[in-house]
């Protein structure tokens, strides 16, 4: 019998394979439709906080890279690719 633990590893590495095989046959946009169809805040207003600033703008959707488009306030978009987004 599984612990918790054991059991949600189990079932992400899964998922893992799932997607990881999507992404090999037919490349990431699949991921990137899933993905923007289930996102909450596309369309709204995020705080954005990266290592050394913080904007807000208006989250946009992901590039054919997976990285967040942000357009700011006070100017051109922006794409994050980590940091931390609020909505």
């Amino acid at each position: 019998i599984m612990s918790g633990a054991e059991a949600a590893f189990a079932l992400l590495a899964r998922r893992y394979d799932y997607w990881n095989t999507i992404h090999n046959q037919q490349g990431f946009e699949p991921i990137k439709m899933t993905w923007t169809s289930r996102a909450h805040g596309i369309g709204e207003i995020a705080t954005v906080k990266l290592a050394n600033e913080s904007f807000k703008g208006y989250a946009e959707g992901l590039t054919d890279d997976g990285g967040l488009q942000v357009r700011p306030m006070s100017g051109e978009r922006r794409i994050v690719t980590a940091g931390d987004v609020f909505f």
